[in-house]
């Protein structure tokens, strides 16, 4: 008596919503173009814009590697929301605790 795993039977709704070998590939290239862009950027001189640059950078690739990754770009708005949410708690408690450091 064989019995079917219910993930190997995936809807049609389901399916539309993983990333396919082309948004996979996309954001390959998208990290490649950032990480090109971190390492030219590494060797120009642009005073304190250096650090603005390169955080500008690292966001653009923490956003790439959630919407592809962590399939968010499929989901529903809840799902985005509460992705959302986590981050910018992180950061907050990043933020805060940098603060108190460099106040010392």
């Amino acid at each position: 008596m064989s019995r079917d795993r219910p993930d190997r039977h995936v809807s049609a709704a389901a399916a539309e919503r993983e990333p396919g070998l082309g948004a996979l590939l996309g954001a390959f290239a998208a990290l490649m173009l950032l990480l090109a862009l971190t390492v030219g950027a590494s060797f120009i001189d642009l005073g304190p814009a250096s650090v603005v640059v390169a955080m500008l950078v690292s966001v653009a690739k923490t956003l790439v590697i959630m919407l592809v990754f962590m399939h968010l770009a499929w989901r529903n708005t809840v799902t985005r929301l509460f992705a959302s949410a986590a981050f910018l708690w992180l950061a907050l408690l990043i933020g805060l605790s940098l603060t108190d450091f460099l106040t010392r």
